[in-house]
């Protein structure tokens, strides 16, 4: 097995089987036909492998006994003229299995192109070529160097804005091979471009004209900004995709002063990496994103988000203009891009060594008395029974003892959340369960049972979690959290919002159970989240609480009517 140490993966390792098998079965993987060692990367023999420096990984690392016999003989033939067969029959000794592992490796770690080491347009300047064949692996979208060089070398730019500011950004774009011309304003069309960059000098009425023009001629165009301390860069507007320039210029200030010849040229070669991005469809774009503000003075950066305002006429109309509530910009703010702007790339970080181990973590008490649930046979009666609630608690939060982890490291789940990471905590209030004490319990889905958190008075506990649904007097009382810490870890801002859908995934899944065992269920409209929270003794920020629901056996519920 080769084993992979990424400094960029949390000191991750990956098994060369692994990654084989997740190519085979995963149809967003697409395997180079004639497998090529990247041009420019530096490869450095250690003593238990061999570590590659120069790609957007920083630096990879391979690993273990294939790595130290079978890769060596490997690279030499990785020159993009033979294909997976050839290089089987080259190498007779080695198994198919094992060589196509070592090559699906080396593929997912960013260390191979498709077809031969050609530089693609004479256009682009040697240097450029260089960096964008090393970087390819940062989106996945071009097969090679040469694909990405044709690529950039086919775009033509117009910029637009004020001297001298425009003039540095055309020399520095033209330096890297880019077709760049000057804008003089709507009188020259802009269809004749496919990107159109604007130097905002804080002129309202020319960027109204910019953003004017794009729509009508339906291209792209990037905002970028220098002042005396600070560069912005973004964002890309497009009338399809996102909002007007008057919704993001609108609520902020412009840039302060006028940028020092040195701090000029900081900006034009920031300006130019990110459009050079944008074009060759390599390296990060943040500008799809939103506005990147540069801080020259103190070497910091940050971002600002831009939305679609209510009661904008072009964007979202209406017939007066609505406060922004915070929940309508981060739906935006998380939206997925649109499909021309996605990269192939990101869907290999569900690969990453750090998230596939994130699907392995199951929360516990260590010091709680635990209360095993294997065993309690499910049963209908006048009473909900400690066997109804397992086969709840586990169907709707906990594995299947039935499948083990795929070859791929994928965890089994009765239930299924965003990114199988299992966000659906369980905690449950127990108020009339023969077998088991009131108290307030924790589900670890690990080894399928109860940590008891403390025991307590339950009309009291139950009042404080939700009184809505305590003056009934239910069995039990279970509330449903989402581990943000684990999903965050992953998905970052998306988080929240695959929380709210995997708990309505879990809910639709406890009550479709509860109407099979006879369980009534009643879900409560509001709670007191820091009531709840300070019930279960968790931290609201940590553990949103997503769901409240009050269970009773079937015949209770038929009593009380």
């Amino acid at each position: 097995m080769i084993e992979v140490d990424d400094t960029t993966r949390q000191n991750g390792r990956l098994s060369a089987a692994a990654m084989a098998y997740a190519v085979a079965v995963d149809p967003q993987f697409s395997m180079p036909v004639r497998p090529c060692l990247a041009p420019g990367l530096v490869c450095v023999p250690l003593d238990d492998g061999l570590a590659f420096a120069g790609t957007a990984n920083r630096q990879t690392v391979l690993r273990g006994r294939a790595a130290l016999t079978l890769i060596p003989r490997l690279l030499p033939a990785l020159d993009g003229a033979h294909t997976m067969d050839e290089l089987a029959a080259a190498h007779p000794d080695v198994t198919a299995t094992a060589l196509r592992a070592c090559i699906s490796l080396l593929y997912v770690s960013g260390l191979l192109q498709d077809g031969p080491d050609g530089l693609g347009s004479g256009l682009i300047p040697a240097e450029v070529a260089d960096y964008l064949g090393r970087n390819l692996d940062t989106t996945r979208i071009n097969h090679s160097r040469g694909e990405a060089c044709d690529r950039l070398a086919r775009t033509r730019v117009l910029i637009a804005g004020p001297e001298p500011l425009a003039g540095r950004l055309r020399a520095e774009l033209a330096g890297a091979g880019v077709d760049a011309h000057g804008w003089t304003g709507p009188g020259q069309t802009v269809g004749d471009g496919d990107l159109l960059v604007a130097v905002d000098d804080g002129d309202t009425a020319a960027m109204a004209a910019v953003d004017q023009a794009c729509r009508r001629s339906g291209i792209s165009w990037l905002r970028t900004a220098a002042g005396e301390r600070t560069a912005e860069i973004g964002p890309l507007f497009n009338a399809r995709y996102t909002g007007c320039h008057e919704c993001f210029a609108g609520h902020r200030p412009h840039p302060d002063g006028t940028p020092s010849p040195a701090r000029a040229a900081i900006w034009a070669a920031l300006t130019a990496t990110e459009i050079v991005h944008l074009l060759s469809r390599v390296g990060s774009t943040p500008s799809t994103s939103g506005c990147t503000v540069f801080d020259l003075g103190d070497w910091t950066q940050s971002m600002v988000g831009a939305y679609r305002r209510p009661g904008c006429p072009q964007c979202l109309p209406a017939r007066a203009p609505a406060p922004t509530a915070s929940a309508h910009l981060y739906e935006q703010a998380v939206a997925a891009p649109p499909r021309e702007w996605l990269n192939l790339k990101d869907h290999q970080a569900h690969y990453r060594p750090a998230n596939l181990s994130l699907q392995r973590y199951n929360k516990e008490y260590l010091a709680a008395p635990r209360i095993p649930l294997d065993g309690e046979p499910p049963a209908t009666g006048p009473r909900l029974t400690l066997g109804t609630l397992a086969v709840l608690l586990r169907r709707t939060a906990g594995l299947r003892e039935d499948e083990p982890a795929t070859a791929s490291g994928k965890v089994n789940r009765w239930a299924p959340t965003g990114g199988n990471l299992g966000s659906v905590q369980a905690y449950l209030l127990a108020l009339d369960v023969p077998g088991l004490p009131p108290g307030c319990y924790f589900y670890q889905r690990g080894d399928h049972s109860l940590a008891r958190i403390r025991a307590g008075a339950p009309e009291t506990d139950a009042a404080a979690v939700c009184p809505q649904l305590a003056a009934q007097r239910p069995a039990a009382l279970i509330a449903l959290t989402g581990a943000l810490g684990v999903v965050a870890a992953k998905y970052q801002d998306f988080a929240y919002r695959i929380l709210c859908l995997d708990a309505g995934v879990a809910l639709a899944q406890l009550t479709a159970l509860a109407d099979d065992h006879r369980v009534t269920i009643r879900i409560a409209d509001r709670w007191d989240d820091t009531a709840v929270s300070r019930a279960l003794r968790i931290e609201p920020a940590d553990e949103p609480v997503t769901t409240v629901l009050a269970l009773d056996p079937r015949n209770h519920d038929d009593l009380h009517h």
